[in-house]
């Protein structure tokens, strides 16, 4: 499924004026999958902020987000 850019029309990106949105499938020419570009982001990402970045599970992230939100209601 491809998304419906015309949503984005009235958006001015990053302030250029006379730029549009666009999309990695209309780039490439192809279809791109989630899976062949979120690595790639996180890397970069991590890159941009000097940060390691390591893959887990959604179980694992949600219990981190717990604890997290724990340690605040009893710091507060």
């Amino acid at each position: 499924m491809s998304t419906d850019l015309r949503n984005f029309d009235l958006i001015v990106p990053c302030g250029i004026a006379g730029c549009k949105a666009t999309s990695l499938e209309k780039l490439l020419g192809r279809s791109v999958e989630k899976e062949e570009v979120a690595p790639r982001i996180a890397k970069h990402l991590g890159e941009l902020l000097a940060l390691e970045m390591k893959e887990i599970s959604r179980k694992e992230l949600l219990e981190k987000l717990e604890h997290a939100e724990q340690a605040v209601v009893v710091s507060a």
